[in-house]
């Protein structure tokens, strides 16, 4: 190495020390030398420090665990379920009992500040592996909107585990992931690889080959479901229970999904025929299905798209990731369900057997729920569903964010609320009366349900011109309750209502 060389290299790296009289250059030269082999061995150290995506791999995802990890991977375009469950992967390798260093416990490895922020609901319980997973997904979601929102470039999954890790500060101070979360980073990245690989988490259906026969005793419940309303026919109700199970009575689901429909234990609390009635029964779950199906079409019809396939959807994940995605969703295996369904569906179509007996549609599609245009005119609604006693009201529930743009609604088969053309957000019985609206005529121009349990009309420009004065209330549900009324409901008592019950 030249004099002049060395000088220079000196100067960078603090070796003056050893340039000074009397020093010999040969020492100067060694000390040069063995700082170049160090930071070749760093330079060497930093490479073999990247994950070996092949260094990972993960356990079967619990059986219990498959549709909860798919449908919180909905939260946010950023998850997906092989993300979550290398996540989950590495906090607790599955075990609801595990505990981690920093004080988090269970599945998710939820610190106990964790839990009381993120808890999806008031009334979540954190020994529920299906809550915690869901705490965790918003967590994440929240995460990857902080650091964001502060500029970090990078990769954002990768970026909001290491905020999750060290914490959103220290992502910001690094510009990145900092060398203090990176081992934990590749390793979440090692097992949602393998995940990705080996075993992504869905929610599928049980069926597979050609359409069986209807068994004979299903069939007359497979008609008389398929009358409740005129978009869910026999030979849909047919195919869908063929996806399902296969019309496997005793069937238990790998979500603890359960029987011929494999409901789902919310969708079936909300539409079970009574409280005694099993969905592993046929003769209470069948005739449910038609309901369910029936509710789930009108409550989603203003999202748009085909609202039996959007039903479908939300039958089998729950109406509120639907909602939140807008349409059918396009992961968690939903896509392939509803499209199984419908080719089971036609194939029924031409069923000799089930097509016997069946009651020709109404001429006039939009008399009943999922009939007409997608997006719901502002006429008053026909009186109740076909088949069902306007006496008999059902309950419709609404989650928050819901919004209503001028044209659409959100109707049980008692109760039909419009946001109007004209501004005013209206209730309508079954009959058609006005029984309440709003006093924004002119002036309003979209409905939204907040997710702080607050009912406002808001102009175009946004601005709230009515509300229910409800706010503070994170949870609250927007209800279309059996009587007519429409209220907002917080943790079981009603914080406003439209005084429309009849």
């Amino acid at each position: 190495m030249a004099m002049s060389g060395i000088r220079r290299f000196a100067g960078e790296h603090n070796l003056g020390r050893y340039l000074r009289p009397g020093v010999p250059l040969v020492t100067v030269s060694i000390a040069a030398l063995l700082l170049i082999f160090a930071l070749i061995a760093g330079v060497g150290v930093l490479v073999t420090s990247k994950r070996n995506p092949e260094a990972y791999a993960g356990t079967p995802v619990p059986a219990a665990l498959r549709q909860p990890i798919a449908t919180a991977a909905l939260s946010c375009p950023t998850l997906t379920p092989a993300r979550l469950a290398g996540q989950l992967m590495a906090a607790s390798r599955f075990d609801q009992n595990a505990t981690s260093a920093d004080g988090g416990t269970g599945v998710a490895g939820l610190t106990d500040a964790a839990w009381a922020k993120w808890a999806p609901d008031p009334h979540a319980v954190r020994a529920d592996a299906a809550s915690a997973v869901l705490a965790l997904a918003h967590q994440m979601c929240d995460l990857v909107g902080a650091v964001r929102a502060a500029k970090v470039t990078g990769d954002p999954w990768r970026t909001a585990l290491a905020a999750y890790r060290v914490g959103v500060d220290a992502v910001v101070q690094a510009h990145g992931v900092p060398p203090t979360a990176t081992a934990y980073v590749d390793q979440v990245s090692g097992y949602a690889d393998w995940y990705t690989k080996h075993q992504t988490p869905t929610t599928a259906g049980s069926a597979a080959g050609p359409a069986r026969p209807i068994p004979a005793a299903y069939l007359p419940l497979v008609q008389a479901a398929g009358k409740v309303c005129p978009t869910v026919t026999p030979s849909r109700v047919a195919g869908q229970l063929m996806a399902a199970s296969g019309f496997q009575a005793d069937l238990i689901g790998p979500t603890a999904a359960m029987g011929i429909a494999q409901f789902r234990p919310d969708i079936w609390a909300q539409y079970a025929p009574s409280g005694s009635a099993s969905p592993g029964d046929p003769k209470a779950a069948i005739p449910a299905v038609g309901t369910a199906m029936c509710d789930l079409v009108a409550q989603l019809t203003p999202l748009g798209g085909d609202p039996y396939q959007v039903a479908l959807a939300a039958f089998w994940l729950g109406p509120q990731p639907v909602r939140q995605a807008g349409k059918v969703p396009d992961s968690a295996g939903i896509g392939d369900f509803v499209k199984t369904a419908l080719d089971y569906a036609h194939a029924y179509a031409t069923d000799a057997a089930l097509s016997a007996g069946q009651l020709a549609a109404p001429t006039d599609p939009s008399s009943g729920p999922g009939g007409g245009s997608t997006q719901p005119t502002t006429a008053p609604p026909a009186p109740g569903r076909p088949g069902t006693s306007s006496a008999q009201g059902t309950v419709v529930t609404v989650q928050a964010t819901y919004v209503l743009q001028r044209g659409q609604s959100v109707q049980s088969n008692r109760t039909r609320v419009v946001m109007e053309n004209n501004g005013e957000l209206t209730v309508y019985d079954e009959t058609g009366r006005k029984r309440w609206n709003s006093p924004t005529t002119g002036r309003g121009y979209k409905m939204v349900f907040q997710d702080d349990g607050n009912l406002v009309v808001n102009d175009q420009s946004d601005t709230t011109i009515w509300t229910s004065n409800t706010p503070g209330h994170n949870g609250a549900t927007l209800v279309l309750e059996a009587d007519g009324n429409v209220c907002v409901v917080y943790q079981g008592v009603v914080i406003w209502a439209a005084n429309t019950a009849h």
